[in-house]
């Protein structure tokens, strides 16, 4: 009997230890399932944000490049204002010798 009894308790612990080690296997799955996901859209977030700046700083280049052509455009028109003018002047003293 005393055999039997020891291979009852022996068969006992191993059930119990059997279902301790699933319980432990179980949780550490279930936190590291939770945590996976978790790291996977802070790297998500971060990739976004980092498209977010290449974005602003395209955006921002192209503002200045627009800028700097207004700025270009802006002193040719001045310039053939002046060159206008001028052939103005010159067109009226023309007419101002030819009236004579």
């Amino acid at each position: 009997m005393h055999n039997g009894d020891e291979k009852n308790n022996v068969g006992l612990i191993r059930t119990v230890l059997t279902s301790e080690v699933k319980f432990i296997v179980s949780v550490v799955l279930f936190v590291v399932g939770g945590i996976a996901p978790y790291y996977g859209i802070k790297q998500d977030i971060a990739l976004i944000q980092k498209d977010v700046s290449v974005i602003n700083a395209n955006h921002m280049v192209h503002t200045q490049d627009l800028a700097q052509e207004i700025k270009d455009t802006v002193a040719l028109v001045a310039a053939q204002q002046a060159q206008i003018n001028e052939l103005q002047k010159q067109n009226a003293v023309i007419l101002s010798k030819l009236s004579k």
